[in-house]
């Protein structure tokens, strides 16, 4: 099993026609073992991720060994959720113990998000059940934690908004942070909570008015989204201004379209 691990990590499509004579080697009683077949299901996760799913529940039990055997594993069901989500609903709980986990290797813990918010899409009830752990990363001191936390929050934002929507000032202070990908993500999560409760978002109105000047676009293009649905008549000078200036035409169309909202011809 080492020897096929070692080919896997270079060449995860010469041992992938393997796969259903690696899968019973999860359940070997020799934990190393364990551990090199589960290194070499997550090796093959990353060509073919769809051809794992029935070692599914194997893997979910390994997520409850030691940290060798949970990285792979983690890795492994991140992968199959990018295909396949509703085959990782039953891991959901586990993936969120591992990610709010501060003794955990960070990269696990990000590989952790990522699967969870992958299997939203199939079952955004599912990971509510588990979100508001999760909103506690929102403080974490690695960025990258952090905006994995909020890129999550915006997955379960698109069907939940009344969830998300009690956590808008934690979310709120993330706007003007340094990772333009935290700044992205919380931007975007706060314009599908102002499309249904634009009351929770509207004290927000003054900073998106500022983050229609933001370096990034995709932020730019957000706080327009989130303007138009609040029909924030202080910002149409702004973003008046802004259509005349804006070098990026995807937010130029977004801004015209939020000027259009706030004042319908």
């Amino acid at each position: 099993m080492a020897t096929l691990h070692a080919i896997g990590s270079t060449s995860p499509e010469d041992i992938a026609p393997a796969v259903a004579d690696i899968e019973p080697y999860l359940d070997s009683d020799r934990p190393s073992v364990r551990r090199e077949a589960a290194g070499c299901l997550a090796a093959i996760t990353r060509e073919v991720p769809s051809d794992i799913v029935d070692a599914v529940p194997s893997l979910v039990a390994l997520l409850d060994e030691g940290a060798e055997q949970r990285q792979h594993a983690v890795s492994a069901l991140a992968a199959v959720a990018t295909e396949v989500p509703e085959a990782t609903e039953a891991a959901a709980d586990s993936l969120a113990d591992i990610a709010i986990d501060e003794s955990e290797l960070d990269h696990v813990r990000l590989s952790a998000i990522a699967a969870l918010g992958r299997t939203v899409r199939a079952s955004s009830a599912l990971v509510i059940d588990v979100f508001e752990d999760l909103v506690e990363l929102y403080d974490a001191d690695n960025y990258k934690l952090r905006n994995n936390a909020v890129a999550l929050t915006y997955e379960v934002a698109d069907l939940h908004t009344d969830t998300v929507k009690q956590y808008v000032d934690d979310i709120a202070a993330l706007l003007t942070v340094d990772d333009a990908r935290t700044r992205i993500n919380a931007s975007g999560t706060l314009a599908r909570v102002a499309k249904d409760f634009p009351a929770s978002v509207d004290p927000l109105t003054p900073t998106f008015i500022d983050l229609l000047s933001d370096d990034n676009e995709m932020v730019r293009e957000n706080a327009c989204w989130t303007l138009g649905r609040l029909e924030a008549s202080e910002a149409k000078a702004t973003l008046e201004e802004r259509l005349q200036e804006e070098p990026n035409e995807a937010v130029r169309n977004r801004i015209a379209w939020a000027l259009a909202e706030i004042d319908p011809v």
